[in-house]
């Protein structure tokens, strides 16, 4: 803007006028590049505030300001919330909102928080989750990561907007607020479309909702608190602009209409940082009162926006039970966790490189043994007393296990609070096969004969028959330290040819990779997944249902790309789905393991993972994310391998669902006392159906043991003559994901 237009926009501004967009435009481009000098800067920010900013002006000024920001692209299937306000409401509480943002995402939102240092207050929510261990000075790139693997991040308000260091000085010799006080909340880097915005002045609130409406977001709520807060209060009514539908409605909420007892403003009191993180981490460990709930309201309000619930008041119960059941300190503890691994990678990936000896050849898991830890090392998590206030030891990356093969590695744990989920996988070769629905490769010789046709009897005389075994009761968490010994498996079975032998070689080079860096144990408390299917058979169709999230099949292509984890979990469950199977396998699946936690945050059936599982450390793996139960294969483990993993699983507090696809694996399941057995319609070697042999088979399962259909499965009849076999519960994935409505289409199909 040149001179006389800036001179021509403040005598305006003097003459109390209101801004045409494009004069403000004009301006906060020169302001933002460094074209106007300090007392220019200083004279505009005081005359539009002395003025009175409007909707046009403030909604002008916020576009130029989202264009000079450094942006981060979250995933197109990301409908992010932000839970940023205006702060300088002056009442000293501790960092209710970010406490909010990670409550609201251990309760299946994705939030992507916008924040700052503190500025009116002892602490910003920058300054918090640094005390709280969290590093906070990623890329956007990595902030997106973040997002998608953790549901929640945080994007350091100084970092993506260098170029408001130009109206710094000024301000800050101006002493008094001017319109980047109330930009801050507007200019979300991530371009979020749902915001829960407090503002300090309640003449802001219905403003503020119609900037929102003019710069195009979809939900929201502004909200101003009873006693003067920037948050929705516990001591009164709150002013609430909502906007939904392009539309603005003003009323107020109160602290019983959202089912929590008042509280005075200074049971909210906080200090500094540290004092902040430790209320924070107290609250997160289970710690009830006003605490507790002005967090679990504030959170209330960001999954209502997000669409997670159907109203604040349901928001507010959907916060308190992660609290209760520890999703809120394992997705504080799995931000730590993530931010923290990543930055450490970043620091030593900016390193010059250094000359390292030549790497011994990588083992096959079928000719050699797995390494082994030179020395047993025991990894003991201890629960963190809730009246620690400093902040917690940033966590150091685990050092790389010895590959001397003489010593079993050992992990050792002990009751915690929820931990934060490993690292993800290594991305596979894209050109390995997958888990079921493969393209067979050549014409390998049939491992085993054909599935029998269910007249034909069966001979499954095992060498030592083992009494049927009654299913176990839930595997709680340990009370005890347990130790489970990481040790390698059994050689695969040396009949592995074909897509078979490569996944085989695929997985282990994800073990390797896993190895060398552990994942970080454990999840919340395990759902039992026998106790689900026995307990929700259908009458409709006389079976329990695990219904399966997959993204796209090898042999259909895509079925659903931009999927929702958590959503799809969610309509499968009010659909009836008695658990939710979730395949991780990522390349021709679309598979990833942070799908585990988002089914986890969104319902309250078990999470099964679905991949090629070939030693304990996956287990683990599982079991960080947020896995009750995983599968099995027999064709890919052998007897031996099989045992080992049933071991661990039992250990780790996982359920077993073991497959079979032929009378011989069938027989391994049951000497290896598989509680839960899956019959695979499907033959891994042909890809062919073969349904009735798969009946045969599950008529041949000994009462006691949990019997699963498998494939092909896809209407009423396919369930209830699996039913009449003696199946227990049916696995279905394919015939879901390709209605336009998963959750409908199985609804229907139960009859409902």
């Amino acid at each position: 803007m040149s001179g006389h237009g800036f001179r021509g926009a403040l005598e305006r501004l003097l003459r109390r006028e209101e801004l045409h967009a494009d004069e403000v435009e004009g301006v906060m481009e020169s302001l933002l590049t460094g074209a106007l000098s300090a007392a220019a800067t200083a004279g505009f920010l005081i005359a539009l505030r002395a003025k009175g900013e409007t909707i046009r002006e403030i909604a002008a000024a916020a576009r130029v300001m989202r264009r000079h920001a450094l942006k981060v692209q979250l995933a197109k299937h990301i409908n992010a919330v932000d839970t940023c306000g205006t702060g300088g409401d002056q009442s000293g509480t501790f960092n209710l909102s970010t406490g909010a943002a990670l409550l609201a995402a251990a309760a299946g939102a994705t939030v992507a928080k916008h924040g700052n240092r503190a500025v009116s207050s002892r602490s910003g929510s920058a300054d918090v989750l640094e005390a709280l261990g969290v590093h906070i000075d990623l890329p956007p790139e990595e902030l997106a990561r973040c997002a998608e693997e953790v549901g929640v991040t945080f994007m350091f308000a100084p970092a993506h907007h260098a170029a408001t260091r130009h109206a710094v000085g000024p301000r800050r010799d101006l002493g008094v607020r001017t319109l980047f006080n109330l930009l801050g909340p507007l200019t979300n880097p991530a371009g979020v479309r749902h915001q829960v915005l407090g503002v300090y002045d309640p003449e802001w609130v219905e403003p503020l909702a119609h900037v929102l409406l003019e710069l195009g977001a979809e939900r929201a709520l502004v909200v101003h608190g009873d006693g003067g807060l920037d948050e929705l209060s516990l001591s009164g009514p709150s002013r609430v602009a909502e906007l939904r539908d392009g539309v603005v409605r003003i009323y107020t909420l109160s602290p019983e209409e959202l089912g929590l007892q008042r509280a005075p403003i200074g049971a909210l009191a906080g200090g500094d940082a540290a004092h902040n993180a430790g209320i924070l981490r107290s609250v997160f460990d289970g710690k009830k009162g006003p605490q507790a709930d002005g967090v679990a309201l504030s959170a209330g309000a960001a999954l209502y926006v997000a669409g997670v619930a159907e109203s604040v008041r349901e928001g507010v119960a959907l916060a308190q039970a992660a609290l209760k059941d520890g999703r809120g300190r394992w997705t504080l503890d799995r931000l730590v966790e993530h931010t923290q691994r990543r930055g450490a990678a970043l620091a030593t990936s900016a390193q010059p490189p250094q000359a390292s000896p030549t790497p011994a050849p990588r083992p096959s898991f079928g000719d050699a043994p797995l390494p082994r830890a030179s020395t047993p090392v025991d990894v003991e998590l201890t629960a963190q007393s809730p009246a620690d206030e400093a902040p917690r030891p940033r966590p150091t990356p685990p050092p790389a296990r010895d590959p001397s093969p003489s010593v079993p590695h050992l992990v050792e744990l002990s009751p915690a609070p929820p931990l934060p989920k490993p690292p993800p996988a290594r991305d596979p070769s894209p050109s390995a096969p997958q888990l079921v629905e493969l393209e067979p490769q050549g014409s390998p010789p049939p491992r085993v004969a054909p599935l029998p046709h269910a007249e034909v009897p069966l001979d499954l005389t095992l060498e030592a028959p083992p009494e049927p075994q009654p299913v176990p009761a839930p595997l709680p968490r340990p009370s005890a330290p347990v130790t489970v010994e990481l040790s390698p498996p059994a050689p695969a079975p040396a009949a592995l040819t074909g897509f078979l032998a490569q996944v085989n070689q695929r997985k282990e080079a994800e073990v390797l990779a896993l190895l060398s860096h552990p994942p970080t144990l454990q999840g919340p408390a395990s759902r039992s997944l026998s106790a689900a299917l026995r307990g929700s058979r259908h009458p409709g169709v006389g079976l329990a249902i695990i219904a399966e999230i997959k993204r796209r099949s090898p042999s259909l292509g895509a079925l659903r790309p931009d999927a929702d984890a958590g959503d799809l979990a969610q309509r499968y469950a009010r659909a009836g789905a008695a658990a939710i199977s979730v395949l991780t396998d990522g390349p021709d699946f679309g598979g990833k393991l942070s799908d585990l936690a988002a089914v986890r945050a969104r319902v309250g059936v078990p999470a099964l993972r679905k991949d090629f599982l070939i030693h304990p450390i996956q287990l683990e793996e599982a079991r960080g994310w947020g896995a009750d139960a995983a599968l099995l294969i027999v064709a890919m483990l052998g007897e031996a391998r099989l045992r080992d993993m049933l071991r661990a699983a039992e250990q780790l507090g996982l359920e077993a669902l073991v497959e079979v696809h032929d009378a011989d694996e069938l027989r391994v399941a049951l000497r290896a006392e598989a509680h839960i057995i899956g019959v695979n319609a499907r033959d891994l070697k042909t890809l062919t159906i073969n349904s009735e042999g798969a009946l045969g088979l599950i008529r041949a399962i000994p009462e006691g043991v949990l019997r699963v259909a498998e494939s092909g499965l896809s209407s009423r009849d396919d369930l209830r003559r699996a039913a009449d076999a003696g199946a227990d519960a049916a696995l279905i994935g394919t015939a879901l994901m390709r209605a336009p409505d998963p959750g409908a289409a199985l609804a229907a199909l139960l009859g409902g």
